[in-house]
């Protein structure tokens, strides 16, 4: 057995100084001190356990986005220089290989519609006008592109009833648009720098966004209403994603943290200190019971805690991946997890 130890962590309950609205809160603070994990002996049901290694012929130097199809069939992943690749789940065949048309600047998001017949790509380089394209998912043929952005298109979204898309850019706003038409529904203007990721609300009516403003913003997403602004973050927040039951959301930033937050109040509920990188991804169980979370050392590398898995209600550790990297998604049935390897594969593995 192998004990992990992680010393120094501390799980606040509530954060300090930190919450949602138009004026800052004061919390007291309750620290819990991390215990010494025991992973169990490895076997084929253990956690960690390597399920499948995809050791894609892709022309990419990084993956940047990774996700999940709805029903848990395929995993589509999208890297810095264009390549786009969707594959089998089970078997890790590759079914489609391509570049995404118009730019070699790189996918930096990409998500599934809820039938899985799409995904939407966002593309583009800092500095340059950014697109998005809609893909068929079974021949890779782009069906829609979106250019309604002037910079990088950091993140996508597609409503949960499939007629919309929402796109974050480095521009500071974040557009909703029609899904099958292309047409702009909404501009929101909420932030006052970039935005670099985004998520929609399980239920459909909010979504929720976050940048380099130090700030995640939840607001309707039919009228673009700002309904709350948490703050507490020091520095850019670069992962977010909501409970399945759309009543919490997580915020990860470049100051190691992941805070979770009540969506209706704003109440700062948590505050996980475990990493020692910027947090860069994040992913909620479908059972709203885990969080996976996924950092980065500065630089872009890796460190001994890139990868954790831990309680979202109290906030203890329940999996280390010491040799797993972010990007990561987790399957719909909650069974496993995908991310990169520290060689570069691609590997499914055992949810704990």
């Amino acid at each position: 057995m192998r004990r992990l130890a992680w010393l120094g962590a501390l799980i606040f309950l509530v954060g300090q100084m930190a919450g949602c609205g138009s004026s800052t809160q004061s919390y007291q603070t309750h620290p819990l001190v991390f215990p010494t994990f025991t992973a169990p002996a490895r076997s084929g049901t253990a956690p960690g356990t390597v399920l499948l290694t995809y050791r894609s012929p892709g022309r990419g130097t990084f993956i940047d986005t990774i996700a999940w199809s709805p029903d848990g069939a395929r995993i589509a992943y999208g890297s810095d220089d264009g390549t786009v690749q969707i594959w089998d789940a089970s078997s890790g065949r590759k079914l489609v290989d391509d570049t995404a048309p118009e730019t070699q600047q790189g996918v930096g998001a990409l998500a599934w519609s809820p039938d899985g017949t799409r995904i939407v790509l966002g593309t583009g380089a800092y500095g340059s006008a950014g697109v998005a394209q809609v893909w068929d998912t079974t021949t890779g043929k782009t069906l829609l592109t979106y250019r309604g952005q002037r910079s990088e298109v950091a993140a996508v979204a597609w409503s949960p009833d499939g007629k919309r898309i929402a796109s974050g850019s480095y521009d500071k706003t974040v557009q909703v648009w029609d899904a099958t038409t292309g047409k702009t529904l909404l501009t929101y203007r909420g932030h006052t720098d970039q935005v670099h990721t985004l998520a929609w609300s399980p239920d459909g009516t909010r979504i929720a966004s976050a940048g380099t403003d130090a700030t995640a913003q939840i607001w309707d997403a039919t009228t673009g209403k700002t309904l709350l602004t948490c703050r507490g973050h020091r520095g850019e927040v670069d992962a977010l994603a909501w409970s399945s039951d759309s009543a919490r959301i997580a915020s990860g930033g470049i100051d190691t943290t992941v805070r979770i937050w009540e969506t209706t109040t704003g109440t700062s509920l948590l505050l996980y200190t475990g990493h020692s990188g910027n947090i860069t991804a994040l992913a909620w169980s479908p059972d709203g019971t885990r969080i996976a979370s996924g950092s980065l050392a500065s630089g872009g590398v890796s460190d001994e805690k890139s990868l954790q898995v831990w309680d979202a209600a109290t906030g203890a550790p329940l999996f280390l991946n010491a040799s797993g990297l972010p990007p990561l998604a987790w399957s719909p049935d909650g069974t496993r997890i995908v991310s990169l390897s520290a060689r570069g594969s691609l590997i499914i593995w055992k949810a704990p």
